[in-house]
């Protein structure tokens, strides 16, 4: 009899021993799988961010075509470029520019206008 009850520890060892290896394999795979996710995550936020800035490019140039002035917003311009490098792109730190309230803007109000839109 004493032959059975080792019998049954050498069994529950393994047991307990496969159990542990399963944990430790499922939590590998989950470590992996959450840098992965991050990663994309992070490529995701970095292309979002590539293209909001082609846009406001873009959208700049199409206004200095409208306006027919090359120097419309020159020195705003650079500011803006420099400030998203230094400080990020988040909401958070964008400083708030108020919407004008007029149907058709001109001069400082539309620069104003502008602005509000980023």
């Amino acid at each position: 009899m004493p032959y059975v009850c080792s019998h049954r520890a050498s069994q529950r060892g393994w047991i307990l021993l496969e159990v542990m290896g399963s944990c430790i394999l499922l939590g590998v795979v989950l470590m992996v799988l959450q840098t992965q996710i991050r990663s994309q995550w992070d490529a995701i936020g970095h292309e979002l961010e590539n293209h909001r800035k082609h846009q406001q490019e873009s959208e700049l140039i199409m206004m200095r075509h409208m306006l027919q002035n090359q120097t419309w917003l020159l020195v705003e311009s650079t500011k803006l470029k420099e400030s998203s490098v230094s400080q990020g792109t988040s909401a958070i730190n964008k400083p708030s520019v108020s919407r004008p309230n007029c149907n058709r803007c001109s001069g400082k109000e539309l620069e104003r206008w502008f602005k509000s839109r980023y």
